[in-house]
């Protein structure tokens, strides 16, 4: 584990209990004087001492405070369909967490196969793939309509790229490389579901400026496509 997670950094002491207790002395075989990494999940990251172990909890004390750490110099927001089969919409989190991005829409379209998830379970595999990586940054999660997320979206300017993971022609849709070429700041990539987007849904993306690519010659899953452009993004961007 590369760090353990506390939501607040403006504390001076704080306690571990349960599965990281144990796994900060049973595991790691820490005693009372050593210092491990934590973070808060929004760039912060300190030292902590540990100073006193009891059988079920363990007390540190924060030290060493930064602020921003890792933080990268651009944005990356994927809107996914969620898939049926929950524990791959779980996989798909876990991984661009440990890869790296700042935002995950859980969109529901005309032909999603599932159209609730349990949020706060992503939430807490999230902080585990977080901890786990050494990552400082939690992307928010959500779940939200199609129609929704559009309009949730900010006015387009140039920094700004937005694509959406559909080609009826390949002949004639980009690779995404081909685009993440250019020097943007703030990304959005679409994933429709198993069925694809429909007809009037690309068109809905279109309309907000969405630029359709493909992610190479096969055909992917829903969350094998996720993490590919997550990957890509952070390869082209060499973070």
């Amino acid at each position: 584990m590369g760090h353990y997670y506390i939501d607040n950094l403006n504390v001076e002491m704080f306690k571990l209990g349960d599965e990281e207790h144990k796994h900060l002395i049973k595991v790691l075989r820490k005693q009372v004087g050593d210092r491990v990494q934590v973070t808060d999940g929004k760039g912060g990251v300190a030292e902590a001492e540990i100073v006193s172990i009891q059988k079920q909890e363990s007390t540190l004390q924060l030290l060493n405070r930064q602020y921003e750490v890792g933080k990268r110099d651009f944005s990356l927001h994927i809107g996914v369909a969620p898939t049926k089969n929950s524990n791959r919409i779980e996989w798909m989190v876990e991984k661009c967490v440990e890869i790296g991005i700042e935002k995950i829409s859980l969109i529901i379209t005309e032909r999603s196969e599932r159209k609730h998830v349990d949020l706060p379970r992503l939430q807490r595999l999230s902080i585990a793939a977080l901890k786990q990586s050494s990552g400082t940054y939690l992307p928010v999660i959500e779940a939200i309509p199609l129609k929704q997320f559009f309009n949730a979206l900010p006015s387009p300017n140039p920094d700004m790229l937005r694509m959406i993971a559909w080609c009826e022609d390949r002949s004639v849709t980009p690779h995404i490389a081909k685009l993440l070429s250019g020097n943007h700041s703030d990304m959005v990539l679409l994933i429709g579901p198993e069925g694809d987007f429909t007809a009037q849904e690309v068109e809905m993306a279109r309309a907000h400026q969405f630029q359709p690519i493909q992610l190479g010659n096969k055909i992917l899953r829903t969350e094998t496509a996720a993490v590919y452009g997550c990957c890509a993004v952070s390869l082209f961007k060499n973070q």
